[in-house]
């Protein structure tokens, strides 16, 4: 398995353990849903070990639905270890779903 494959094996299986133990949801609205669907189509353009690159039409197709405040809410410790803010924040102005003001997502 290549070192690509690796890491998106272990982020979904972060998502996984996230989901056996229930995280707290935003006004009760969140799940990790969003999450999982940024990881499977946009891994490629956010995870930290690969270059920051224009996503495809797919990746903006799932970031233009994504519910952003959650997405960051469920973010684990590990995950910000191994996804980069600052590539899922460009990610996101690059297919016009911005985080809204006041969002705090890892440390940006």
């Amino acid at each position: 398995m290549g070192k690509r494959t690796n890491t998106y094996l272990m982020i979904l299986v972060i998502i996984g353990v996230s989901m056996l133990f229930g995280m707290k949801n935003v006004e009760g609205l969140c799940d990790d849903a969003d999450l999982k669907h940024l990881v499977a189509e946009c891994h490629l353009y956010i995870e930290r070990s690969m270059p920051q690159t224009d996503p495809s039409k797919d990746c903006c197709a799932v970031v233009k639905k994504v519910n952003f405040p959650c997405v960051c809410l469920n973010l684990t410790k590990k995950m910000k270890e191994l996804l980069d803010m600052q590539k899922i924040i460009y990610v996101a102005k690059f297919c016009v779903n911005p985080n809204p003001p006041g969002t705090k997502c890892g440390e940006v």
